[in-house]
Protein backbone atom coordinates (compact mmCIF):
# COMPACT_ATOMS: atom_id res chain seq x y z
CA UNK A 1 0.00 0.00 0.00
CA UNK A 2 2.69 2.43 0.85
CA UNK A 3 4.21 1.87 -2.73
CA UNK A 4 0.91 2.18 -4.59
CA UNK A 5 0.74 6.06 -2.77
CA UNK A 6 3.97 7.24 -3.48
CA UNK A 7 3.74 5.98 -6.62
CA UNK A 8 0.90 8.20 -6.89
CA UNK A 9 2.20 11.41 -5.35
CA UNK A 10 5.02 10.85 -7.60
CA UNK A 11 2.87 11.47 -10.71
CA UNK A 12 1.35 14.72 -9.98
CA UNK A 13 4.19 16.23 -8.26
CA UNK A 14 5.57 19.45 -10.37
CA UNK A 15 8.24 18.50 -13.56
CA UNK A 16 9.95 21.95 -13.53
CA UNK A 17 11.90 21.22 -16.91
CA UNK A 18 8.30 20.32 -18.71
CA UNK A 19 6.59 23.56 -16.84
CA UNK A 20 8.79 25.88 -17.79
CA UNK A 21 8.88 24.40 -21.28
CA UNK A 22 5.00 25.74 -22.16
CA UNK A 23 5.29 29.09 -19.91
CA UNK A 24 7.19 31.27 -22.02
CA UNK A 25 5.57 32.99 -24.45
CA UNK A 26 2.70 35.83 -24.11
CA UNK A 27 -0.45 34.74 -22.56
CA UNK A 28 -4.30 35.05 -24.82
CA UNK A 29 -5.79 36.13 -21.16
CA UNK A 30 -3.23 38.83 -20.58
CA UNK A 31 -3.78 40.32 -23.78
CA UNK A 32 -7.84 40.25 -23.21
CA UNK A 33 -9.73 42.97 -22.24
CA UNK A 34 -12.12 42.95 -19.29
CA UNK A 35 -15.19 43.10 -21.96
CA UNK A 36 -13.09 40.09 -24.09
CA UNK A 37 -14.77 36.60 -24.85
CA UNK A 38 -13.02 34.32 -26.97
CA UNK A 39 -13.32 31.84 -29.62
CA UNK A 40 -11.96 28.70 -31.40
CA UNK A 41 -13.28 26.18 -33.82
CA UNK A 42 -13.01 22.16 -33.69
CA UNK A 43 -12.97 20.30 -37.01
CA UNK A 44 -14.75 16.94 -37.20
CA UNK A 45 -15.05 16.61 -40.80
CA UNK A 46 -11.44 15.65 -41.56
CA UNK A 47 -11.05 18.38 -44.41
CA UNK A 48 -9.46 21.76 -44.47
CA UNK A 49 -12.00 23.78 -42.55
CA UNK A 50 -11.82 27.96 -42.21
CA UNK A 51 -14.27 30.16 -40.59
CA UNK A 52 -14.30 33.99 -39.64
CA UNK A 53 -15.43 35.71 -36.40
CA UNK A 54 -15.84 39.08 -36.71
CA UNK A 55 -13.33 39.46 -39.58
CA UNK A 56 -10.96 37.10 -37.64
CA UNK A 57 -10.01 34.14 -38.93
CA UNK A 58 -10.20 30.11 -37.72
CA UNK A 59 -8.31 27.49 -39.17
CA UNK A 60 -8.57 23.95 -38.12
CA UNK A 61 -7.17 21.86 -40.96
CA UNK A 62 -7.40 18.46 -40.18
CA UNK A 63 -9.53 15.73 -38.34
CA UNK A 64 -9.96 16.70 -34.77
CA UNK A 65 -8.00 19.83 -35.34
CA UNK A 66 -8.33 22.50 -32.74
CA UNK A 67 -8.25 26.35 -34.41
CA UNK A 68 -6.07 29.44 -32.51
CA UNK A 69 -7.96 30.97 -30.20
CA UNK A 70 -9.58 34.43 -30.98
CA UNK A 71 -10.56 37.60 -28.88
CA UNK A 72 -13.14 39.32 -29.68
CA UNK A 73 -15.48 41.84 -27.72
CA UNK A 74 -18.63 40.67 -25.92
CA UNK A 75 -21.52 41.24 -27.98
CA UNK A 76 -23.56 39.66 -30.45
CA UNK A 77 -21.07 37.33 -33.16
CA UNK A 78 -21.61 35.23 -36.36
CA UNK A 79 -19.03 32.35 -36.96
CA UNK A 80 -18.86 31.57 -40.35
CA UNK A 81 -17.77 28.83 -42.05
CA UNK A 82 -18.28 27.09 -46.16
CA UNK A 83 -22.36 26.05 -45.46
CA UNK A 84 -22.59 26.90 -42.03
CA UNK A 85 -23.38 29.81 -39.27
CA UNK A 86 -23.48 29.63 -35.52
CA UNK A 87 -24.90 33.23 -33.98
CA UNK A 88 -24.56 33.50 -30.40
CA UNK A 89 -24.05 36.58 -27.81
CA UNK A 90 -21.01 35.95 -26.18
CA UNK A 91 -20.62 36.64 -22.62
CA UNK A 92 -17.22 38.41 -21.46
CA UNK A 93 -14.72 36.04 -19.75
CA UNK A 94 -16.10 33.01 -21.40
CA UNK A 95 -14.58 30.49 -24.59
CA UNK A 96 -16.50 29.14 -26.91
CA UNK A 97 -15.46 25.65 -28.70
CA UNK A 98 -17.30 25.39 -31.57
CA UNK A 99 -17.43 21.82 -32.73
CA UNK A 100 -18.18 21.42 -36.61
CA UNK A 101 -19.17 18.28 -38.88
CA UNK A 102 -20.59 19.21 -42.13
CA UNK A 103 -23.22 21.96 -41.51
CA UNK A 104 -23.52 20.61 -37.74
CA UNK A 105 -22.44 22.61 -35.35
CA UNK A 106 -22.28 21.67 -31.57
CA UNK A 107 -21.26 24.76 -29.03
CA UNK A 108 -19.59 24.35 -25.66
CA UNK A 109 -19.04 27.24 -23.74
CA UNK A 110 -17.02 27.74 -20.00
CA UNK A 111 -15.54 30.47 -18.03
CA UNK A 112 -12.11 31.28 -19.28
CA UNK A 113 -10.16 31.18 -16.05
CA UNK A 114 -6.48 30.09 -15.13
CA UNK A 115 -5.61 29.17 -11.75
CA UNK A 116 -1.71 30.72 -11.97
CA UNK A 117 -0.42 27.69 -9.40
CA UNK A 118 -1.71 24.55 -11.59
CA UNK A 119 -2.68 23.37 -15.04
CA UNK A 120 -6.46 23.37 -16.29
CA UNK A 121 -7.29 19.84 -17.82
CA UNK A 122 -10.25 20.00 -20.40
CA UNK A 123 -11.24 16.60 -22.66
CA UNK A 124 -14.06 17.28 -25.18
CA UNK A 125 -15.54 13.41 -26.08
CA UNK A 126 -17.06 14.52 -29.97
CA UNK A 127 -16.86 11.04 -30.94
CA UNK A 128 -20.00 8.93 -30.46
CA UNK A 129 -18.51 6.42 -27.90
CA UNK A 130 -20.13 6.20 -24.58
CA UNK A 131 -18.15 5.26 -21.35
CA UNK A 132 -14.48 7.18 -22.34
CA UNK A 133 -11.81 6.97 -20.23
CA UNK A 134 -8.40 9.10 -19.75
CA UNK A 135 -6.40 7.51 -17.82
CA UNK A 136 -2.52 6.81 -17.43
CA UNK A 137 -0.77 4.57 -20.21
CA UNK A 138 1.41 2.97 -16.98
CA UNK A 139 -0.51 2.95 -14.17
CA UNK A 140 -4.12 2.59 -15.93
CA UNK A 141 -5.25 5.36 -12.91
CA UNK A 142 -8.35 7.59 -14.10
CA UNK A 143 -8.08 10.76 -14.99
CA UNK A 144 -11.82 10.86 -16.59
CA UNK A 145 -13.87 8.34 -16.28
CA UNK A 146 -17.36 7.17 -18.59
CA UNK A 147 -17.32 10.77 -20.28
CA UNK A 148 -20.55 10.39 -22.59
CA UNK A 149 -20.52 11.66 -26.57
CA UNK A 150 -20.72 15.57 -27.25
CA UNK A 151 -19.51 16.11 -23.37
CA UNK A 152 -16.79 17.91 -21.62
CA UNK A 153 -15.06 17.63 -18.93
CA UNK A 154 -12.05 19.38 -16.93
CA UNK A 155 -9.70 18.77 -13.91
CA UNK A 156 -7.34 20.76 -12.28
CA UNK A 157 -3.39 19.33 -12.06
CA UNK A 158 -0.59 20.02 -10.62
CA UNK A 159 2.52 20.70 -13.35
CA UNK A 160 3.96 16.91 -14.73
CA UNK A 161 4.40 15.11 -17.96
CA UNK A 162 2.72 12.05 -18.95
CA UNK A 163 1.56 9.45 -20.81
CA UNK A 164 -2.18 9.16 -21.42
CA UNK A 165 -4.21 6.83 -23.63
CA UNK A 166 -7.93 6.69 -24.06
CA UNK A 167 -10.16 3.71 -23.20
CA UNK A 168 -13.55 2.54 -24.71
CA UNK A 169 -15.21 -0.67 -24.74
CA UNK A 170 -13.33 -1.81 -27.40
CA UNK A 171 -10.83 0.23 -27.96
CA UNK A 172 -7.35 1.95 -26.36
CA UNK A 173 -6.20 4.84 -28.21
CA UNK A 174 -2.46 5.69 -27.80
CA UNK A 175 -1.38 9.69 -27.24
CA UNK A 176 2.01 11.67 -27.16
CA UNK A 177 3.30 12.32 -23.66
CA UNK A 178 1.81 15.59 -22.62
CA UNK A 179 3.81 18.09 -20.48
CA UNK A 180 0.91 19.85 -18.17
CA UNK A 181 1.99 23.55 -16.89
CA UNK A 182 1.17 26.15 -14.22
CA UNK A 183 -1.40 28.46 -15.16
CA UNK A 184 -1.99 26.97 -18.74
CA UNK A 185 -5.17 25.10 -20.22
CA UNK A 186 -4.17 22.08 -22.15
CA UNK A 187 -7.37 20.63 -24.18
CA UNK A 188 -7.86 17.61 -25.64
CA UNK A 189 -10.48 16.35 -28.53
CA UNK A 190 -11.37 12.65 -29.31
CA UNK A 191 -13.41 12.02 -32.25
CA UNK A 192 -14.15 9.19 -34.68
CA UNK A 193 -11.89 8.03 -37.40
CA UNK A 194 -13.06 5.49 -39.34
CA UNK A 195 -14.11 3.17 -36.46
CA UNK A 196 -10.86 4.04 -34.82
CA UNK A 197 -10.36 7.60 -32.11
CA UNK A 198 -8.82 10.23 -33.55
CA UNK A 199 -6.79 12.47 -30.69
CA UNK A 200 -5.52 15.98 -30.66
CA UNK A 201 -4.39 17.85 -27.95
CA UNK A 202 -3.23 21.63 -27.88
CA UNK A 203 -1.56 24.08 -24.72
CA UNK A 204 -2.53 27.07 -24.57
Amino acid sequence: MRKYLTNLFALFVMAPAMAAELADGDDLYEKAGPNSAFVRLVNLSGETMNATVSGKALDASGLCAISQTVIVESGLHAVEGAGWNWQQQLEAGRIYTIAVNGDVVTPFSQVADRNPMRAKFEVFNLSGKPGVSVRTAEKKQAVFSDLAPSNREERQLNPLRVTLEIATEDLVTSVEPIAFSRGRTTSMTICDDAGQLAVNVVTE
